[in-house]
């Protein structure tokens, strides 16, 4: 659950807030944030997306959905720390195991 480290209410999708974040704290000469451009869904839309009812990107978005405006590489550095965590949790649980 991204909610905490989110400010889009649409959540993490294609190229949006979450993945631009941490592309800006991991690769940053790789994003050119002059070119992102948001595009936020209706409710009834994200609910498509998720579910992959739509197959793909919107034909009209300009390759992203969401709002990759509001992303940041400190929210990707909290973002990138906070799956890691999760990650090794769950392996040293499972290895104790």
């Amino acid at each position: 659950d991204f909610t905490d480290y989110l400010e889009d209410p649409g959540g993490p999708t294609h190229g949006g807030e979450l993945d631009t974040s941490l592309m800006l704290h991991l690769a940053p000469e790789l994003v050119r944030m002059e070119l992102a451009q948001d595009y936020p869904l209706s409710e009834r839309q994200v609910e498509r997306y998720r579910r992959g009812a739509t197959g793909s990107v919107p034909a009209l978005s300009p390759g992203s959905v969401g709002r990759p405006s509001l992303a940041s590489a400190e929210k990707g550095a909290r973002l990138y720390k906070m799956i890691h965590d999760r990650i090794a949790t769950r392996v040293l649980g499972a290895v104790a195991a």
